[in-house]
């Protein structure tokens, strides 16, 4: 099932607030990671997460570390990537996914080479690392959006890996390979490494999704998907909820990024729900793989304090688990 989906439109281009109950880390090790706008001249200008080095930094540095809610021997990585150029050398690549230990210890790797071929690397994100499995010619290009899936098992006898680039297999089934230890897939990351001067290539992606084959749905591969951000444009009902200012609360929890000044607030008193509503997908949208929703909250006291988020469509609902609020400004997501 989909356990987490980011086109990281939710935050502005204050990076700081991914790590606000979201991701681990962000630009660590000399990561200059940074939201810009979609560098595809005939984009929609839309934010994306931009990957590159600090100009100072020679080595391996990471742009994003999401943790996993729950290890998985299985895991499922799809983004879109844009490359400013290939890589100008074997020690200038561009590394979107990276599949990490508990400890963040490298299990494999999607490495990109100067060619645009891609090589799947066993315990390392660097030029010499072991290859386990590798496209046969060249996949990617420079200055194109391209959708990147993989699907890995970690195990050291019967790994398996497979990569598609928009919807194809480039990297058929390796089947009872070495994918990097006997040790589930906790963490994923994207990698940036260069030739020790500092260099580097700059790229981007969006459409991030991660899945495993738990649960009855989005079990395998979901193909070149988009993730879209829906936000409140009407009240539905604001139950026994008030505002910090106006009559209305859509127009006070739509903002990126959040405006934590403005909110709808409900007492010690258990209220009836607030309800919104959303923005229409786009019209050639012709199915969904998932919903998930993203609610930032805090309390303002040290009383205990849980938030739920429903989902209403049609005469459907579904929960959102039971989220204890705290102190600080956090986000919270459920996936249905």
């Amino acid at each position: 099932m989909i356990q987490w989906m980011d086109n990281f439109g939710s935050y502005g281009t204050t990076i700081s607030y991914m790590l606000n109950g979201l991701y681990a880390g962000i630009g660590e090790f000399g990561g200059n990671a940074a939201l810009a706008a979609d560098p595809d001249p005939s984009g929609t200008g839309q934010t994306v997460l931009r990957a590159s080095l600090s100009p100072s930094v020679a080595g391996s540095a990471q742009s994003t570390r999401k943790v996993l809610d729950t290890p998985r021997a299985t895991v499922g990585v799809a983004l879109r990537i844009w490359m400013a150029s290939l890589p100008s050398s074997s020690a200038m690549s561009a590394v979107p996914i990276t599949l990490c230990d508990g400890s963040n210890n490298v299990l494999c790797s999607l490495w990109i080479t100067t060619t645009g071929a891609i090589h799947i690397l066993r315990n390392s994100t660097v030029t010499g690392g072991t290859i386990i499995a590798q496209t046969t010619g060249p996949v990617l290009i420079a200055n194109a959006w391209q959708h990147i899936e993989i699907k890995a098992t970690i195990s050291t006898t019967v790994g398996q890996v497979e990569v598609r680039v928009d919807g194809v297999a480039v990297i058929a089934t390796a089947a009872n390979v070495n994918t990097g230890g006997d040790v589930d897939c906790a963490q994923i990351r994207q990698t940036s490494d260069n030739d020790g001067t500092g260099g580097g290539i700059t790229w981007y992606i969006k459409d991030y999704v991660i899945w495993d084959t738990t649960g009855s749905y989005n079990t395998d591969f979901l193909g070149s998907v988009s993730v879209y951000r829906l936000v409140p444009n009407s009240d539905v009902s604001l139950g026994g909820w008030t505002t910090s200012s106006g009559a209305t609360g859509y127009n006070l929890i739509d903002e990126s990024p959040p405006v934590d000044t403005g909110y709808v607030q409900a007492d010690d008193s258990p209220p009836a729900e607030c309800e919104f509503g959303l923005t229409n997908l786009p019209v050639d949208v012709t199915s969904v793989r998932g919903l998930m929703t993203l609610v930032r909250a805090q309390k303002t006291d040290g009383g205990d304090a849980q938030l739920q988020a429903k989902i209403h469509s049609g005469a459907s609902y579904a929960n959102g688990a039971d989220r204890p609020i705290t102190t600080a400004f956090t986000y919270w997501y459920d996936v249905q």
